[in-house]
């Protein structure tokens, strides 16, 4: 499969996921022979969306897959994204799921959660993935609405004081969208590509824990 072509398929398929139009599976054995170090950190976003949507199938993302060593770099991020779902105690059954599917080595295992939990190089990847920088990846393009009740949250905020916080940064109608996937309601195809393409830009730049940092300090001063 050509990079570009990987690239935009990826793009629709997750960080986040909305709706599928193309063979998941595929593309998912593509992020693996891609070797592509940007791809890979968000192979756990990818494969949790497939997972939650049931999309995911072992046997027919191994069967794209025909070269051993990529055959291998598959299971290592399996056995990587059972480790980080565990880290980051996600409220389903992903774990399970996965490990149904492949052989677990425990030793492995516990030393893939260690690297997340000490932010130290992933045993096998390391050539490839920083543990920090697939944890802030994960955190940042995947989301469990079921989770998070944006309208219970609201009431334990001063709604007003959010919507001027809201309004220093984005326009009405970018708020409105924001709003709309909080609660988790289905865009539109021109507000899915007009928030991908704007919006979504703006809340990664808000999530930057530097960014935060900076922020705090200077008005402070």
């Amino acid at each position: 499969m050509e990079k570009e072509k990987l690239l935009r398929m990826i793009n629709e398929l997750g960080y986040p996921l909305f709706e599928i139009s193309i063979n998941a599976n595929e593309v998912l054995a593509g992020v693996v022979k891609s070797r592509d170090p940007r791809l890979w950190q968000g192979f756990p976003v990818v494969l949790a969306n497939m997972l939650k949507n049931k999309w995911f199938d072992y046997k027919t993302t191994l069967s794209f897959l025909e070269n051993q060593e990529d055959q291998e770099n598959f299971r290592a991020l399996i056995m990587m994204s059972i480790a980080l779902y565990n880290h980051m105690k996600l409220d389903f059954s992903l774990s399970d799921n996965l490990q149904s599917l492949v052989h677990i080595d425990q030793t492995l295992m516990m030393n893939l959660l260690n690297s997340f939990s000490t932010g130290s190089p992933i045993p096998g990847l390391e050539d490839y993935l920083s543990s920090d920088k697939v944890i802030d990846t994960f955190k940042n393009y995947y989301t469990s609405y079921e989770d998070w009740n944006y309208r219970d949250y609201l009431d334990s905020v001063d709604e007003a004081d959010l919507d001027f916080a809201l309004s220093q940064i984005f326009s009405r109608r970018q708020i409105e969208l924001v709003k709309k996937r909080l609660v988790g309601e289905r865009l539109t195809k021109t507000e899915r590509e007009y928030y991908s393409r704007v919006v979504k830009k703006k809340l990664r730049a808000l999530a930057n824990t530097s960014l935060h940092q900076i922020a705090n300090r200077l008005i402070k001063e």
